[in-house]
């Protein structure tokens, strides 16, 4: 492992983060002038890091293989939320550091709990790093790294396909830094498209691009604990229902989109199949609202369509309280939580493309049952499978299942109910955000305990890489050298 470029790797990334916070700090020196010091001191601890791990470093040239990436991207992940607990805990000294890290990792993590109860007293300086610090998380802070400081030789393209989990991304350039600029240009022209709707529509500036920033990267982070709710005008709530369903989708069908290579777009069928779970969320949901006269026909179908698309995005806005919806639709909501969104793109949850492999391996097994000398492939877009990768999709989501019982088991031991402590831990590893029972729509994080808001960030963090990159960093294997 070349442990000295990887620490220069890291430098980079210290640095990178510091120009982050240069946002919110020329924020505070044009309208919130007392908190100007709370982000020049949040940036002295990763300069001086980021200086030592140039020092160590000593390179710029170098060649990563798959642990040096997987190393990279564990380090980076845990460092930027222990970065980013820096400016809470300078500039709001009433949060203890348990809340600081809670707050920290939902930012990045584009989870959006929150521990606060109130957004509308939060300094403006503040409002623009929760803002700022959500949107690089949902493009991807490693991935946003890449194309500041692509030096890194043929193993960038590791680190491309770890931050960006799932089938990874497709490569739509010659280069890493070209494919990586592709990405990142597409998302903020989703970005800027939605501003601009959303201002026609009668919001301000501000509002607009908070809101576009919430909804096209899937974040849920709004300057409302009500978020959505608040919008009742048709106009805006479906501007922002289009965004999260284009903030679900791979980045790279974005870009055949606008290559007009429409043979691309007809063999990628994770789309396809992201839309048959959206209308199959919103017709079930539908039926559950309808069924027990909770809503007319219309409203059932109308709503069904929100809160599907809102959660199978994991974008996590609610559009009315749905702890006060019948049980058959908060289990609809679970099942759409863990689903999530497209490989490579700005949502969570374990991924459409591995839940229709793990379907369909499941409807081939049963086939093998009745007929046992049946030979037989799973196919995905009219191709088959290697049945290496069919197991290893098994495997992960199996595994997937496991972190989650695990950390709700833990989480339970604290005291919460069995709904709350399931449902919340569910919620920070698909990086929905939306919890039922107290940790549920009007209620704050505020209201559990210290030790499941640790097992909530750690959950959090677990489902943004997946786990499996973390896991792998703490298991002694990996550090040996063969």
């Amino acid at each position: 492992m070349n442990f000295r470029f990887v620490a220069f790797v890291l430098s980079r990334l210290c640095f990178a983060y510091v120009v982050v916070l240069l946002i919110p700090a020329c924020a505070a020196a044009l309208v919130d002038k007392p908190n100007i010091m709370t982000f020049v001191m949040s940036m002295l601890p990763p300069l001086l890091i980021g200086g030592f791990l140039r020092w160590y470093g000593q390179t710029r040239q170098g060649h990563l293989n798959v642990k040096d990436a997987v190393l990279i991207v564990a380090v980076g992940w845990v460092g930027i939320c222990v970065f980013g607990m820096l400016p809470y805990a300078f500039g709001m000294p009433e949060l203890n550091w348990v809340t600081c890290i809670f707050e920290s990792t939902s930012m990045w993590t584009t989870t959006g709990v929150t521990t606060l109860s109130c957004f509308w007293g939060m300094p403006p300086s503040f409002m623009v790093w929760r803002t700022v610090g959500h949107w690089c998380g949902a493009i991807g802070v490693i991935l946003l790294f890449l194309f500041l400081f692509p030096n890194m030789s043929s193993g960038s393209e590791f680190i491309l396909n770890a931050e960006l989990p799932g089938r990874g991304l497709e490569r739509t350039m010659p280069r890493i830094k070209q494919s990586a600029a592709v990405v990142i240009g597409i998302f903020v022209m989703l970005n800027i498209l939605e501003t601009v709707l959303l201002m026609l529509g009668g919001m301000d500036i501000w509002e607009a691009l908070n809101m576009a920033m919430a909804t096209a990267a899937t974040a849920g982070i709004s300057f409302s604990h009500d978020g959505i709710i608040i919008f009742r005008d048709t106009y805006t709530q479906c501007v922002c229902l289009i965004f999260m369903f284009l903030g679900g989708i791979n980045f790279t069908l974005w870009f055949k989109v606008l290559r007009l290579d429409w043979q691309g777009i007809k063999e990628d069928a994770e789309h396809r199949y992201y839309i048959l779970w959206i209308v199959s969320g919103t017709l079930l949901l539908a039926f559950g609202l309808w069924r027990v006269n909770y809503y007319n026909f219309a409203d059932s179908l109308k709503y069904g369509v929100m809160m599907s698309l809102s959660y199978i995005s994991t974008t996590g806005f609610a559009f009315d309280n749905i702890n006060n919806w019948p049980e058959f639709c908060q289990v609809v909501f679970i099942v759409l939580m863990f689903t999530g969104g497209c490989s490579a793109s700005a949502a969570g949850g374990l991924k459409i493309i591995r839940c229709t492999i793990v379907m369909k391996a499941f409807w081939y097994e049963l086939r093998r049952i009745l007929h046992p000398n049946i030979v037989y492939s799973v196919n995905y877009g009219g191709k088959p499978l290697h049945p290496e990768a069919v197991r290893a999709v098994v495997k992960f989501f199996f595994f997937y299942f496991v972190v989650f019982v695990v950390l709700a088991l833990a989480a339970s031991f604290n005291g919460l109910g069995l709904k709350e402590a399931f449902t919340m831990v569910a919620s920070c590893m698909s990086s929905a955000g939306c919890s039922l029972g107290t940790v549920g729509q009007g209620s704050s994080y505020s209201d559990i305990g210290t030790l499941p808001r640790l097992i909530a960030s750690l959950a959090m963090l677990l489902g943004r890489m997946e786990f499996t990159t973390l896991l792998a960093v703490l298991h002694p294997n990996f550090w040996q050298e063969k």
